[in-house]
């Protein structure tokens, strides 16, 4: 088990092809920012912005990596990134979701 956000987010980007899942455990609410996780069994809150909000929206199960990193292209807000760029920052958000166990990889 990955013991570092580092290394959460080398597993989160390690194959761009892993399907991705919201864990059981969390809760969720929009803000006008973003939305708030909850993760009641590990007593961890996240905050996601308005981007970071569109990778949790695709983290069902059939989506992966590379799915969510070319939706984010889609985006005006993120349309002008590269698509590394964008894969870079899915990953990130991934590695943090993973971290605080609000995702898993779909077996």
């Amino acid at each position: 088990m990955p013991s570092s956000i580092s290394e959460l987010r080398q597993e989160a980007g390690s194959e761009l092809n892993t399907l991705w899942e919201k864990s059981d455990t969390v809760l969720w609410a929009f803000t006008s920012d973003g939305i708030v996780l909850h993760n009641f069994t590990q007593g961890i809150c996240l905050e996601l912005d308005a981007t970071a909000h569109v990778v949790w929206s695709y983290l069902d199960g059939r989506h992966s990596t590379k799915d969510i990193a070319e939706k984010l292209c889609e985006l005006p807000a993120r349309g002008d990134s590269s698509p590394d760029g964008n894969s870079a920052f899915v990953i990130k958000v991934i590695g943090e979701l993973l971290a605080g166990g609000f995702i898993r990889s779909r077996q």
